[in-house]
């Protein structure tokens, strides 16, 4: 379950994630692995699951068919470098769904 996908973005923001939920998860349940993974698997496969379907939704805009498809893309690309334009173009893509629990460690 380590990438939601090659295209989702935030990968190392949501390893992080993974491995804090993990870890604490390994914590809850010292002796028993299986459970730990089970309650890991459970609680970040939703998450997970969401990304990829954002992914799937936004890939034909990372190749585009035509060449205005192209320029729109690049001219896109460009205005991400701009402070404003990320949370407007993209901010609905980059929402986690997903309350990191505190295991006390």
């Amino acid at each position: 379950m380590g990438c939601p996908s090659l295209i989702a973005g935030e990968g190392a923001g949501v390893a992080l994630a993974q491995a804090y939920v993990l870890a604490g998860e390994l914590h809850r349940n010292p002796g028993d692995s299986a459970a730990a993974l089970d309650r890991y698997q459970a609680r970040m496969q939703s998450m997970i699951r969401r990304k990829q379907k954002l992914a799937e939704s936004l890939a034909a805009s990372f190749v585009p068919r035509t060449e205005l498809g192209v320029r729109l893309r690049d001219y896109t690309t460009l205005l991400m470098r701009l402070p404003v334009f990320p949370k407007l173009l993209m901010g609905r893509y980059f929402h986690h769904w997903l309350t990191l629990p505190d295991y006390g460690m």
